[in-house]
């Protein structure tokens, strides 16, 4: 199945094969490794929205250490397994 799929990775990325890279097959998102194309995981697009949202709020900055500290937005819900404290 990988091998006839169009994966796209970021334009942030560097050249080299150190990557995650996402496409689409049979309504479902797949993600995988650049470096491990073996290795595969599937979630539905719902759920990959929802983490884009996440991406994009900043929600996960912690975990590449880029030293900027997460601040939710007044309305957001409360952190669920582990993620950054809202207090």
């Amino acid at each position: 199945m990988n091998s006839a799929l169009e994966w796209q990775k970021s334009t942030f990325s560097s050249t080299q094969e150190q990557c995650v890279e996402i496409t689409e097959h049979a309504g479902q998102i797949l993600m995988r490794e650049s470096d491990d194309p073996g290795t595969v995981a599937v979630t539905s697009r719902e759920k990959f929205a929802a983490f884009i949202k996440g991406v994009k709020a900043g929600e996960f900055d912690h975990f590449a250490h880029l030293g900027v500290p997460y601040t939710p937005p007044p309305d957001a819900p409360p952190p669920r397994g582990g993620g950054p404290s809202h207090v």
